[in-house]
């Protein structure tokens, strides 16, 4: 079971985007959930607007996803439960000069995508 105190709390999950990388968008791969999360922009990342937070299940365990231009903020209620317990990917998407850029690889190691741990 997990430890309620350890996983209360917000966890900033910094973001860089590296045109012309794979991926373009670079996040932390593995992230440990906490019930609330924050994707906000690498001081050292080029300037960049996010558009878009998508988990690749729709079940995610995942609410109030507020997508603004210098944050994602998301928030699990519910994550010390055994419902949320899981890996959970998911893809951003940012822009940067009228282009978007996303975390998505082409040809990518297997198990690499940006992914939540619960």
């Amino acid at each position: 079971m997990f430890n309620r105190r350890a996983i209360q709390g917000e966890k900033n999950i910094l973001v860089f985007l590296d045109k012309g990388g794979n991926p373009e968008v670079r996040i932390d791969s593995m992230v440990w959930g906490k019930s609330k999360l924050t994707w906000k922009p690498d001081p050292q990342s080029e300037d960049f607007e996010f558009k878009k937070l998508k988990f690749a299940k729709n079940n995610a365990p995942f609410e109030d996803i507020d997508v603004k231009n210098n944050k994602i903020s998301a928030k699990c209620p519910d994550i010390g439960k055994q419902a949320a317990e899981g890996l959970w990917a998911y893809k951003v998407t940012v822009e940067a000069d009228g282009v978007e850029y996303t975390t998505e690889e082409t040809n990518p190691p297997e198990g690499d995508r940006p992914v939540i741990r619960n």
